[in-house]
């Protein structure tokens, strides 16, 4: 996930989503501002390993998936100017209400990050 960062205008410009359905795109040119694409691309079978790339270089978003480029956007001035950073993980929103469970609702293992900052 890439953010935008800043104290007022902080907020998420790109997240990658995965669900049994496939790969999803929401883009957020400006807080409170966002939409989803579906990028295409199966959903992997549990137990198996894909890789995935975010970049922002040259004013411009790119997702890969695999190797294969499923989703660009060159963001408008606003969106492209200021300090960004980036997060990876699972952040699992699939839990109920109520009092706190041991149940895990998914798990992420990451084998290799490798971030450039060029």
């Amino acid at each position: 996930m890439f953010c935008k960062s800043g104290s007022n205008r902080a907020h998420t410009l790109l997240e990658l989503q995965y669900s049994t359905r496939g790969f999803v795109a929401f883009y957020e040119k400006a807080k409170g501002a966002g939409h989803y694409t579906r990028i295409g691309g199966s959903a992997p079978g549990l137990g198996t390993t894909f890789t995935y790339q975010l970049a922002f270089s040259v004013k411009k978003l790119t997702v890969k998936i695999n190797g294969v480029t499923r989703w660009t956007k060159t963001p408008g001035a606003a969106g492209s100017s200021g300090a960004f950073y980036f997060k990876a993980g699972n952040y699992d929103q699939s839990a109920i209400s109520g009092p706190v469970s041991t149940t895990p609702y998914s798990i992420v293992e990451m084998s290799v990050i490798r971030i450039s900052n060029r």
